[in-house]
């Protein structure tokens, strides 16, 4: 298991690497936490290299927050209201990959009122057929 997280780390960036350390170390195994922090001083990054990624670095969660947080757009909306089904579920997948979880949260959403809305006609239509 080592050397799969030697063979790893080496593939990461220094910043990729500044990440896991300063921010998302408990995101991770302790010992892939280790392994990135030797590599780290094997590529003898300095500290004024590690401080600047960390300031990128912090600047770039703040704007995943942000981005996390984003309202869906009204034409998402009506698509889903009125067409639910496989491409809104599809959709919201992708804002998910992308860090936009309250998007892909509320095209879900709008989606099952679509659902919600047909099933309604559906049973109006039936019942005014059958009087």
């Amino acid at each position: 298991m080592n050397q799969l997280y030697y063979k790893i780390m080496q593939e990461k960036t220094n910043k990729e690497l500044v990440r896991l350390i300063y921010f998302d170390r408990n995101n991770f195994h302790y010992e892939g936490v280790s392994v990135a922090e030797e590599e780290i001083k094997r590529r003898e990054v300095s500290e004024l290299e590690i401080t600047t990624w960390k300031k990128e670095i912090e600047q770039d969660i703040i704007s995943e927050q942000k981005s996390a947080q984003l309202p869906l757009e009204l034409s998402n909306k009506i698509l889903s209201l009125f067409l639910p089904g496989a491409v809104p579920f599809v959709l919201s997948k992708k804002y998910e990959e992308n860090g936009m979880i309250n998007k892909a949260r509320e095209l879900r959403q709008w989606s099952v009122y679509g659902f919600i809305m047909y099933s309604i006609l559906v049973v109006a239509l039936l019942f005014l057929v059958m009087k």
